[in-house]
């Protein structure tokens, strides 16, 4: 068993590995850059207390009674992958993909282990709901897109924008303050004022209620 979980040490996708009663048993250095705790911190013990993962709609799916080992178990492969959301231990926001690995027993008759693979995928969501939402928009207000297109100064000054600003910005009308919106992105406060300041000047406007309110007059908002 350990020269097989050895091969998942030095992978560059956070790792962690539990035995048949959810004890940690692997901990990859990448899974202590993605969740904030140390080897020393999550060896040895229930991988619910360190993950504490939720699904899309906030539910607790990481528990002592955990569907992942069962499915595995009683199906004799892995469960399929799924996404989770986790607090890190300096209370981040991140989403997980998660894909396990059934390891069977070396022991007869013993019980498998298994190998959870996971990386970092907060952005993607996070740029897929945004998405989302101006399509709900949109769908809600089809006079919207034609009236934004009908003002080309302002169509042009919104393509100024990068994919980021448009998060910050998105966040801002949501009502977001830079600290939160700092923590939300995983950027600097520093980086998220200078993202404020480098809207208000492509949109030629003046405070970031102002950048709101001009993108909401044109339907992009």
């Amino acid at each position: 068993m350990g020269t097989l979980l050895d091969m998942f040490q030095n992978i560059t996708d956070g790792v962690y590995a539990v035995d048949a009663h959810q004890r940690i048993i692997l901990w990859n250095k990448a899974a202590e850059e993605l969740t904030g705790y140390s080897a020393q911190e999550a060896l040895g013990r229930p991988c619910y207390e360190i993950i504490a993962g939720l699904d899309e709609q906030g539910r607790v799916v990481c528990g002592a009674e955990c569907q992942v080992i069962q499915v595995s178990v009683s199906r004799g492969r892995a469960a399929p992958g799924h996404d989770i959301t986790i607090q890190t231990k300096d209370e981040r926001r991140r989403v997980l993909n998660i894909t396990h690995i059934l390891v069977p027993s070396q022991q007869p008759k013993g019980l498998p282990s298994i190998v959870h693979v996971f990386r970092d995928v907060t952005q993607q969501k996070d740029a897929l709901r945004l998405v989302e939402r101006l399509t709900e928009y949109l769908e809600a207000h089809p006079r919207a897109l034609s009236e934004a297109t009908q003002d080309p100064e302002a169509a042009r000054r919104f393509q100024q924008l990068t994919p980021r600003e448009r998060e910050v910005l998105a966040l801002l009308a949501d009502g977001a303050s830079p600290r939160f919106i700092a923590s939300h992105l995983h950027l600097s406060l520093a980086t998220v004022r200078n993202h404020i300041q480098s809207i208000l000047s492509k949109l030629g406007v003046h405070t970031a209620l102002e950048a709101v309110a001009f993108g909401t007059k044109h339907g992009v908002l």
